[in-house]
């Protein structure tokens, strides 16, 4: 496609870059008139204003004279700012590589940290506290608001006033996690004793204990309450017997489970006492003192009321139930029955062969001891009768 040159009128000149196009004045201050050619030159930069023989005068509105290389830019180059009251791009000042102002940088010279938050003086060779350096892109990471200094945002080195340091979880608080205590006159939290849950002012000092632990009144966290104190299911912690009891299972008089030997204390349904009062009987090792005589729920001999001569051997047995707290003496117990020349006795059992029976009543008695102590004594009796038959009424006829 041919373009066809349209003349200009009179004293209208066309564009050097168009010829189609005819001013009488320049259209703006990029061109200049070319007084041998008789048309208006474009200058050979974009953004510069220069003379008849195309040498730079000035750069246009929202250009930069790059003064180097005498070009007119609409950005300057990396290490250069657009200085607008002056229309030049001006050099950065190290240790920016680039950079809004003179003040403020936009990235950094090699070996530099970048402050994004900082309007001015934010490239730095160490990042200021409360920032940590990130090496992947040279820059100074803010640190958490309770952080002095800090490895990472979240990973604190040193905290503000009123916040305490975990080395561990590097973290900064307003007071240390459980498991841990603040070392008097510092900002840190040191690990408590493994067994504590709390503790206070050193490691070893527990204020409460981890589940399978008890704590006792020294503020040590022990696997077992000592001596004299037993464990509280409520507050997990060990607390002080009655001050008779050896051992308990509460702090009140009645729940010792055992005494204290060297004062002669006797355990008497749950007290310590000196000796033993009433009915009670010392047990064969001599630890303790039990109420014997109240140890049966029930007893009594087992033996017919009426028994009738015939050719059945006439037999006896003690029956007896024990209370709970006796239950352990069971086998421990003596028994004597009555002289009975004819018995054959046997512990709780007693036999008469029928061949050694005569009529009339028999009486019979059992002594209940332990270790040679008579407890209680239980007695029985029996009629032993013969009987006819009567031929008529076909019945049986008992005589005493």
């Amino acid at each position: 496609m041919f373009l066809i040159f349209k003349e200009c009128a009179p004293n209208y000149f066309p564009l050097s870059d168009n010829i189609q196009k005819c001013y009488k004045e320049a259209p703006n201050k990029t061109y200049v008139f070319n007084t041998e050619k008789k048309n208006w030159y474009k200058c050979p930069f974009p953004g510069l204003i220069c003379d008849e023989k195309l040498q730079f005068i000035e750069c246009t509105e929202n250009y930069f004279l790059l003064s180097e290389k005498f070009q007119c830019l609409n950005k300057c180059p990396d290490g250069y700012w657009g200085d607008s009251s002056v229309k030049k791009c001006l050099e950065c000042t190290p240790p920016c590589l680039t950079c809004e102002n003179q003040f403020t940088c936009k990235s950094c010279l090699q070996n530099y940290y970048f402050i994004e938050e900082f309007q001015e003086d934010n490239c730095v060779k160490v990042c200021p506290k409360g920032f940590s350096p990130i090496e992947k892109d040279k820059t100074c990471g803010k640190c958490d608001k309770r952080c002095e200094t800090c490895e990472s945002e979240k990973i604190c080195l040193t905290c503000k006033e009123g916040y305490f340091h975990n080395p561990d979880t590097k973290e900064c608080k307003e007071k240390c996690d459980d498991g841990y205590f603040n070392i008097t006159g510092t900002k840190i939290c040191e690990k408590c004793d493994p067994k504590c849950r709390t503790c206070e002012r050193s490691k070893e000092k527990c204020t409460s204990c981890k589940d399978s632990y008890l704590l006792s009144e020294k503020n040590l966290c022990l696997n077992d309450c000592p001596d004299g104190m037993y464990k509280d299911i409520i507050w997990h912690s060990c607390e002080f017997c009655h001050r008779t009891c050896k051992t308990c299972s509460g702090n009140r008089e009645k729940e010792c489970l055992s005494c204290d030997t060297e004062n002669d204390l006797k355990l008497i349904y749950g007290y310590c006492a000196a000796g033993c009062p009433g009915s009670y009987i010392r047990e064969k090792d001599g630890k303790d003192c039990v109420d014997f005589k109240n140890c049966f729920k029930s007893i009594f001999l087992s033996m017919p009321k009426i028994f009738s001569l015939t050719d059945k051997d006439f037999k006896s047995e003690l029956i007896f139930m024990l209370t709970d707290h006796c239950n352990n003496y069971k086998n421990d117990f003596e028994f004597k029955w009555d002289e009975k020349e004819s018995a054959e006795i046997n512990e709780t059992n007693l036999l008469i062969p029928y061949d050694k029976l005569q009529d009339g009543k028999i009486n019979l008695g059992i002594l209940v001891s332990y270790n040679s102590i008579g407890i209680i004594k239980v007695k029985g009796q029996s009629n032993l009768v013969t009987y006819k038959v009567n031929k008529k009424l076909n019945k049986f006829l008992f005589i005493f």
